[in-house]
């Protein structure tokens, strides 16, 4: 059984990051339940966790509500069903927000390569081709040549072209992660495109 001191200080603890709600109906659940609830309280970094969470949240900040907007029914389509010229249109339309830089890659790499055999992050692992070549290494080259394409194909600078870059990683391969893009000078992108988030 949990000393109520224990719970009164856990509560303590997360109310000061406005947390306190996840103690309501403590009363309800049973002594182990209780047990293993507060145990996974303590093992939760909430101080890191809030903080990780407000960086999150100014990062967008600056991103306008009208930012981003779905879809109307009338543009979705297939490449398959669809006209070459409609295929064609959609290409430039892509090159020209990548050049007005609106457009953003997202990889989910949270997982180790266990499965792979490697006990790195499955974006390090080497997946056998010629080159040598990570999956990350693949990705941030194949941005850098699309941001090459878009600014040709816009006729601007190519230095002020962007594609912001988001990986999600996990607590177990975030650190490594980091390290190889970093060891890696990001494989030519910028750093200020490079953001990372915990799956």
């Amino acid at each position: 059984m949990v000393p109520e001191s224990k719970i009164e200080s856990l509560r303590s603890l997360y109310a000061s990051y406005g947390q306190d709600h996840i103690f309501e109906g403590l009363e309800k659940i049973s002594s182990d339940s209780l047990d293993a609830f507060i145990a996974d309280l303590e093992s939760i970094d909430i101080a890191s966790l809030v903080s990780s969470f407000d960086v999150a949240i100014s990062e967008t900040s600056n991103v306008s509500a009208n930012a981003i907007s779905p879809l109307d029914d009338c543009e979705f389509d297939s490449e398959i069903t669809c006209a070459p010229e409609k295929v064609v249109e959609w290409y430039n339309e892509g090159l020209d927000r990548i050049a007005a830089n609106q457009v953003a890659a997202i990889v989910l790499g949270g997982g180790q390569g266990t499965r792979l055999g490697s006990l790195r992050p499955k974006g390090c692992y080497q997946v056998g081709i010629p080159s040598g070549k990570s999956l990350f290494q693949i990705q941030a080259e194949r941005l850098v040549r699309l941001q090459s394409v878009a600014a040709q194909h816009a006729n601007v600078d190519p230095s002020t072209v962007r594609i912001q870059f988001l990986v999600m990683t996990s607590a177990a391969t975030r650190p490594e992660t980091e390290k190889y893009f970093v060891e890696n000078n990001y494989f030519g992108l910028e750093k200020s495109q490079f953001r990372m988030f915990d799956q």
